[in-house]
């Protein structure tokens, strides 16, 4: 479809900001050091976020509308697939059975592989898969070893820039309420954080803070953001690049952070002072109990937990009942006003304390740790040496 120059298409699983954020970093460093062969284009697939933030990076040739999780969606854009020099799908199993047909070679990216209750696809059709490492990944490559093929577990896919913001003395200043993705393909957006929002901004101590940034993701971030136009004028709500993101993030006194996996990261590389919400999906929920457990103090989030009359939520559900489990306690949170008032008061006790959710609570010795378990500076640099090194062994 695009004559005489290569392209690569991108695609990032359309939930949350994990898939698309580590999509952007691994773009980014490609674009940055410039040795693909010249005139050699970047495209992405996507929609909600993964769309959303594509658009504000800049870092794409085009960004077409699609849900890449449907078959119907994607046989659209067969004959741009075709012509690809290599797809790159992040966390998004269901297309490659489809791009597989089409002959376009494929790497995959997994941020979430360690989760799964089911690996529904033959990873042997990609050519390449990268693993990112958390706790639990040893156990699921153990169960899915017949369909991995060629594979590698890698530490965490974070921005350079991280480091350079470890160096900046900037004065910490407000409060980032981030959200995540809140809108995805896989269930229907609930009024959880129209709620939830109401409620946490009537809280006296952001009553009274004067620099307030909420950040999100997809349909429903704007709406928000119409929604408190009047009654919070001074309060700065959207979707956010990523760098003018980390910068927030880097720059917030104190973070109320969704419990997604390169929010955890990105605030355990800044030393981030941050309270974690209750989780809005499953991995959020599973990932969250392992922060508690291992890394932060439990006071530092809000776990769905059976002892406050939440229903228990295994590891290894298929994805659609971890959700519906997901729905059932926002559901019962929102219509219990005891759990308001006990998340309210735990959030304003993390506000008013100068700093208590930073430096590990938990003092963990580097023994209680994979390798790969902490942040680490480049390591997208292996994706792209990958992809850097296959493009220079190809013949035009």
């Amino acid at each position: 479809m695009l004559k005489n120059a290569p392209y690569i298409i991108f695609d990032a699983d359309p939930f949350c900001f994990g898939p698309i954020s580590t999509t952007l970093n691994v773009v980014e460093k490609l674009k940055r050091r410039n040795k693909l062969m010249s005139g050699t284009q970047f495209i992405l697939l996507g929609t909600l976020t993964s769309s959303q933030l594509g658009q504000k990076s800049g870092l794409f040739d085009a960004v077409y509308e699609c849900d890449t999780t449907s078959v119907t969606e994607l046989s659209r854009y067969s004959e741009l697939i075709s012509g690809a020099s290599l797809y790159i799908s992040n966390t998004n199993p269901n297309s490659i059975n489809f791009v597989s047909k089409l002959d376009t070679p494929i790497i995959y990216i997994d941020t979430l592989f360690w989760m799964w209750d089911n690996l529904h696809v033959d990873l042997h059709q990609t050519e390449k898969t990268f693993i990112q490492d958390f706790h639990g990944i040893e156990r699921n490559i153990e169960r899915f070893q017949d369909k991995l093929g060629n594979y590698q577990v890698i530490p965490p896919i974070l921005h350079s820039s991280l480091q350079q913001y470890r160096v900046d003395e900037h004065p910490a200043e407000g409060v980032l309420i981030t959200l995540g993705g809140i809108d995805t393909v896989y269930a229907d957006t609930t009024d959880f954080y129209y709620h939830f929002l109401a409620e946490l901004l009537s809280i006296p101590y952001l009553q009274h803070e004067t620099h307030i940034t909420i950040a999100g993701g997809g349909k429903t971030i704007v709406s928000l953001a119409d929604m408190f136009a009047k009654t919070h004028p001074h309060i700065d709500i959207g979707c956010f690049a990523r760098h003018d993101f980390l910068q927030k993030l880097h720059r917030a006194r104190k973070v109320l952070a969704n419990p997604g996996l390169t929010t955890f990261y990105e605030c355990v590389a800044l030393n981030k002072d941050v309270f974690f919400l209750p989780p809005q999906n499953y991995s959020q929920q599973l990932q969250l109990d392992v922060y508690l457990q291992r890394y932060y103090r439990h006071e530092c989030g809000f776990l769905w937990q059976p002892e406050y009359g939440y229903p228990a939520i295994p590891p290894y559900l298929p994805e659609k009942e971890g959700l519906a489990l997901i729905k059932k306690c926002n559901d019962l949170f929102i219509n219990t006003p005891t759990e308001r008032k006990r998340a309210m008061d735990m959030i304003s006790q993390f506000l008013e304390k100068e700093k208590n959710c930073t430096d590990f609570c938990h003092n963990i010795s580097p023994n209680d740790m994979s390798k790969n378990d902490l942040p680490r500076p480049n390591t997208d640099d292996i994706i792209v040496d990958y992809i850097e090194k296959r493009f220079s062994n190809q013949k035009w």
